[in-house]
C-alpha cells in the first residue's frame, strides 16, 4: 500500500546537488554538480542544493562554508534556500517507526563484525534475513531493516541505460535506520527526494547500485517514479575514486575556468580549447547552448593533478 507524504511529485523538472560536509568539494564533486546543473537548467527546471549532514562522525568543521564558497566561485546559482538534512532527523525517525509498525521493516541485532565474518559475506552474498522472523524489540544498538520481497526493480538510467536488480539476491533486507540511531543514506535521500518533488536524480556512478533500494523504498510512498542519471566515476592514477575519504584535493578556485572546461570535456561535451581561458560566465553560456547527455560515456575516467 502506498503512503502519502507531505508533497507529491511535480510535473516539471526539479533537480538537486547534494554534497556531504565531510570535506571540501573535489574534482569528482564538480563533475557531478556540472552535470546536474546543466540537466536542470537545460530542461528549464529548478536546481536545489541540499547538504547531507546526518553523519556527524564524518563531518569536517567548516566544510559547509567551503562547499558554498566553491559553488559560488564556479558560477552555480541554486533556487531557494539551502536544505539541510540535519533539520529533518525527527521526521526520518517518525517514518522509520511507521514502517516498523506496518511490519515493512524489522529490527536486527547483527553487528557489522558478525556480518562481515559470516559465510554469506565470505561467498560475496548480502544479508540473508538472519533476524527477519525473530520479532526483536526496538532496543539501542539494533538496526532497522526494510523487508525485501521477490520483485525485481528495473529502471532506465540516463547514461548507463537499462538496469535490472533482484533485490533479494543483490542486496537482501537493507538497513534504513542504523544501530547508532541515525537514518541510513537510503532512507534520508528517499524521503527528501519525495518531499522536494525531484523528477531526476543526477549523481555519481558509485551510487548506481543503491538506486534499486531507493526506488523500492520510494514505491512505498508514491507511485510516481523518479528518473536517474549517473555520471562516470573519476579516479586517480592509482585507481582510487576521487573522494573526500581518499583525501582528494580540494577544488582550487584560482583555476576555476580551466577546471570547469575540464569537467565539460570529461562529460563528453567537446568544448573548444580556447574556452579554458574564458570567464566562468562565458563557459556556462557555451555549455547551456550545447549540453547533450548522449555524449557522456559511461566509462570510468582517470585524472591526475586534481
Amino acid at each position: 500500500m502506498n503512503r502519502r507524504l507531505s508533497k507529491p511529485f511535480t510535473p516539471y523538472y526539479r533537480g538537486r546537488f547534494a554534497p556531504s560536509p565531510s570535506g571540501p568539494l573535489h574534482y569528482g564533486s564538480l563533475l557531478t554538480a556540472v552535470a546536474s546543473y546543466l540537466q536542470a537548467r537545460c530542461n528549464h527546471g529548478c536546481w536545489h542544493l541540499r547538504i547531507e549532514d546526518i553523519d556527524p562522525p564524518r563531518q569536517q568543521k567548516g566544510a559547509v562554508r567551503q562547499i558554498l564558497t566553491s559553488l559560488r566561485a564556479f558560477g552555480f546559482d541554486w533556487d531557494g534556500p539551502v536544505r539541510y538534512q540535519s533539520q529533518r532527523l525527527a521526521y526520518y525517525q517518525h517514518i522509520a517507526a511507521q514502517l516498523y509498525k506496518d511490519q515493512l521493516a524489522y529490527y536486527c541485532q547483527c553487528s557489522r563484525k558478525q556480518l562481515s565474518s559470516s559465510p554469506e559475506a565470505r561467498l560475496g552474498r548480502n544479508y540473508r534475513g538472519n533476524c527477519r522472523e525473530m520479532e526483536l524489540a526496538p532496543l539501542a544498538g539494533r538496526s532497522l531493516r526494510m523487508r525485501v520481497g521477490t520483485d525485481h526493480v528495473a529502471f532506465n538510467d540516463g547514461v548507463f541505460g537499462r538496469q535490472n536488480y533482484d533485490l533479494q539476491a543483490d542486496s537482501g533486507d537493507y538497513v534504513i535506520y542504523r544501530a547508532d540511531q541515525l537514518p541510513s543514506y537510503t532512507l534520508a535521500v528517499s524521503l527528501d527526494d519525495i518531499h522536494e518533488g525531484y523528477t531526476e536524480l543526477v549523481r555519481g556512478a558509485d551510487l548506481l547500485h543503491l538506486s534499486a533500494r531507493q526506488l523500492h523504498l520510494m514505491q512505498q510512498f508514491t507511485p510516481q517514479p523518479v528518473q536517474f542519471m549517473h555520471v562516470p566515476i573519476i579516479t586517480d592514477s592509482s585507481g582510487q575514486k576521487l573522494s573526500k575519504q581518499n583525501h582528494a584535493s580540494a577544488l582550487d578556485t584560482r583555476h576555476r575556468s580551466f577546471l570547469l572546461y575540464s569537467a565539460l570535456k570529461d562529460l563528453g561535451q567537446e568544448p573548444p580549447k580556447y574556452l579554458s581561458r574564458r570567464s566562468v560566465a562565458n563557459i556556462w553560456d557555451w555549455a547551456f547552448s550545447r549540453w547533450q547527455v548522449s555524449l557522456i560515456a559511461p566509462e570510468m575516467m582517470i585524472k591526475q593533478g586534481f
